[in-house]
């Protein structure tokens, strides 16, 4: 009788040994990946498409195109905005406000106090490796370029909450 009591507990003993490296495994294999290639981020604001609390994923080591979803660093904050302009773009202002990339009116428009705040100059070109963005705060906005050490990647998965998951 003693026996069985001992299997029993072995059995026990191996599950929870395979359980427990799985989910170091799994642990060691999620620090790896946002390390090296995406970071996970909360909302903490509205706008731009997303919600308070939502969570993304970025990754890290990826082109971008106009319309992207971009997650960048602004001072001591992250922030996600879409990309207007991409590398190479020609970008202007039109006389109603609004911009013109590579000749194309864009729907973004910049009122005159907008464009003051700006950190952009027209017409400019957006450099290698960059992209323009508007950012904003209440009714006031600006183009900021964004470009290097500042990304943290482009937003590729919305993962929270369930109902959104989903590519971007």
């Amino acid at each position: 009788m003693p026996d069985r009591k001992w299997d029993s507990l072995a059995r026990v003993t191996r599950v929870f040994l395979r359980v427990a490296e799985a989910a170091l495994v799994l642990s060691a294999l999620a620090i790896i990946l946002s390390t090296f290639f995406v970071t996970v981020l909360q909302v903490r604001g509205t706008g731009n498409g997303f919600e308070k609390d939502d969570v993304l994923v970025a990754a890290h080591h990826a082109d971008f195109s106009r319309g992207d979803t971009v997650a960048f660093f602004h001072g001591n904050r992250i922030l996600v905005r879409s990309a207007i302009a991409i590398a190479g773009d020609e970008v202007d202002v039109l006389d109603n406000g609004h911009l013109a990339v590579n000749g194309i009116e864009s729907p973004a428009a910049l009122t005159p106090e907008d464009l003051a705040r700006s950190e952009v100059s027209f017409p400019s070109t957006v450099p290698e490796g960059g992209v323009l963005v508007v950012i904003g705060q209440g009714n006031t906005s600006a183009l900021h370029e964004v470009a290097g050490e500042d990304f943290v990647g482009r937003v590729v998965l919305q993962v929270w909450p369930v109902g959104h998951l989903g590519r971007l």
